[in-house]
């Protein structure tokens, strides 16, 4: 896994509403990454329309897909769906953002597996105000 920047840069943090001086930390090291994620219970990637954009020669669904493969959930938004569907990988979830959001809220929810609330929300191409 390589870690590739796809935005402003390496920002861990977004500049509109923001209530209190919340960031996150970046990490460079794509091993680093990929353990932490491994350590996780059930994590989700939640992907936004943006995800056919290119990214150093390569589309960004294909980065989910090969998340997918190693065992990641991915939840597609809006018509999301119909990409990974056109890139032959149907192990997908269609959800409207709210409703994910909503039931990533919830501590009754199980998940989409029925083993556990995600550890873990990824979010990959989704469009920001």
């Amino acid at each position: 896994m390589k870690v590739v920047e796809v935005s402003l840069g390496p920002i861990p943090w977004q500049l509109a509403n923001v209530q209190g001086p919340r960031t996150a930390k970046v990490i460079n090291n794509a091993k680093v990454v990929a353990a932490r994620i491994k350590r996780k219970k059930n994590p989700i990637l939640i992907v936004g329309p943006n995800i056919t954009r290119e990214v150093e020669g390569k589309k960004l669904i294909d980065y989910a897909i090969e998340m997918g493969k190693a065992g990641i959930t991915i939840v597609t938004t809006a018509h999301v769906v119909k990409e990974f569907i056109k890139a032959g990988f149907n192990n997908v979830v269609s959800m409207g953002l709210s409703d994910i959001s909503n039931r990533l809220r919830d501590p009754n929810w199980k998940g989409f597996k029925g083993e556990g609330k995600p550890e873990l929300a990824l979010y990959l191409g989704g469009l920001y105000y």
